[in-house]
Parts: C-alpha cells; structure tokens; sequence
C-alpha cells in the first residue's frame, strides 16, 4: 500500500554486494494504492524473493527495474491484475537477469490493460514456467532473452528482437508449447530455440 513507495537494491560500490533477501513476496500496490511505487535492482545489486512479485494490483503506474548487471530470483512475475492499469517491468542491459524460479510469467488478467514487460540491452528473462498472456497489454523483447516453458501469446505478432540486437526467444526443455495465436516474426539478429 502506500503512494511513491520505493525498494531500491544498489550494488553501487567496489564490491556490488547490495542483497535484499528473505523475502515472501513482492507486491507494489494494493487495494486501490501504492501508485507510482517501484522496485529497482541496479549496479549488479541482487534480490530474491520466495513468492511472486507483482507489478500493479489494483494500481496505475507500478514499475519494477532489473539493470546494469543486477540479477532478481523470484517465484513467479504477474505484471498488473484487478483493476491495476500501466505497469511496467524493464529488464535491460547486459548480464540483468530477471528469474522466475520456473513459476508462472503472466500480463494481465482480462481486466486490467497497457501493462508491459520490457526485455532489452542484453536483459534476460529465464526459467518463466509458463506464460499467460491478456489482451490490451504488451510484451517487448527488443534486445536479450525470453526463456519460458511454454505459454499462449495472443497480442497480435510477437516480434522477436528490434533488428538491430541480438534477441532469443526460448521454449525451456521438456516444456510445452508456445502458441503463438496471431504469428510470430523473428527479426534480424534474433533466434528462435526450443
């Protein structure tokens, strides 16, 4: 709960030794508040959660950063549910990983809408245990990697890569199948596996 609420995990230092850990689960708003709350894991800084992070119950503007190297363990991602609207998780630059400790990787939930995941610069999203995905939001994988262990996607095209970066989309081994309902397009440095 709570507005401009903020956890922030820097690894700013000579030894990037920032952790937050112990965690249950992570939840940016609630109820109707905590707009405009954040997580940001930057400068190789670690977390890791043993429940499910959310971005955006019930809220507008929920955003969650992996970058500059730093490296998130959580059970599973539901980016925006309830009546929450315009959330956002960036995971971007090289070696920012973002692992969903083979549980769930979900937009949406039918109601809520413009919520996004953002994968670029070399940021990776892995073991996702299956992705579930709701009209009226938006998965972006423009540079990095994409590992889910199947999953429906039915967004229109999912574009893989922006053509310029190097980009993965990956179905993890002994997984079931991605369905891609209104195509996919694999672009210019990008790769399909699976």
């Amino acid at each position: 709960g709570g507005r401009n609420n903020a956890l922030i995990v820097d690894g700013a230092g000579y030894d990037h030794s920032a952790v937050a850990t112990n965690l249950n689960y992570l939840q940016l708003g609630g109820g109707g508040l905590g707009y405009s709350s954040a997580v940001i894991v930057t400068n190789k800084g670690r977390l890791y959660a043993s429940g499910l992070l959310i971005a955006g119950s019930g809220v507008t503007g929920a955003v969650a950063v992996v970058c500059q190297g730093s490296k998130a363990f959580v059970a599973g991602l539901t980016i925006g549910s309830g009546a929450g609207s315009s959330n956002t998780v960036y995971v971007v630059d090289t070696n920012s990983l973002l692992d969903l400790k083979n549980a769930a990787l979900t937009l949406g939930d039918g109601v809520s809408v413009s919520n996004r995941l953002v994968i670029d610069r070399g940021g990776t999203v892995d073991n996702g245990g299956g992705l579930t995905f709701y009209t009226n939001n938006s998965l972006f994988l423009w540079g990095g990697t994409l590992a889910v262990a199947g999953g429906t996607y039915n967004g229109g095209t999912f574009v893989v890569g922006d053509g310029t970066q190097s980009a993965m989309l990956k179905c993890l081994a002994g997984a079931a199948a991605l369905v891609w309902k209104c195509g996919l397009l694999i672009t210019n440095n990008a790769t399909l596996r699976g």
